[in-house]
């Protein structure tokens, strides 16, 4: 079911609040696969937008950065994202 969301949500036009209504008629563990897998990519997507920054402003991350980022929580992703404004150097930034 997992798979099955992740490409309704990855491929498709579909407004994520259009599956209000389906999400409303699913079991409780349907609901939390759906909710699951749209914080996940969220979260994924939010990495990738970091990642891309970082790469921007201070050129070729190591994969230790990479990883970092993606394993980060999204309260820190955002904190990041804002320290990237003003940040001089990618250890500033992921402080």
């Amino acid at each position: 079911m997992q798979a099955v969301v992740t490409d309704i949500m990855t491929v498709g036009e579909t407004d994520p609040a259009d599956f209000d209504p389906l999400i409303d008629r699913l079991e409780p563990r349907a609901k939390e696969v759906i909710v699951t897998t749209g914080e996940m990519l969220r979260a994924e997507g939010e990495a990738n937008l970091l990642i891309r920054l970082l790469g921007r402003k201070f050129g070729e991350l190591s994969e230790s950065t990479i990883q970092q980022v993606r394993a980060a929580s999204s309260g820190e992703l955002h904190r990041w994202a804002d320290q990237i404004l003003t940040a001089s150097t990618i250890e500033d930034t992921l402080a």
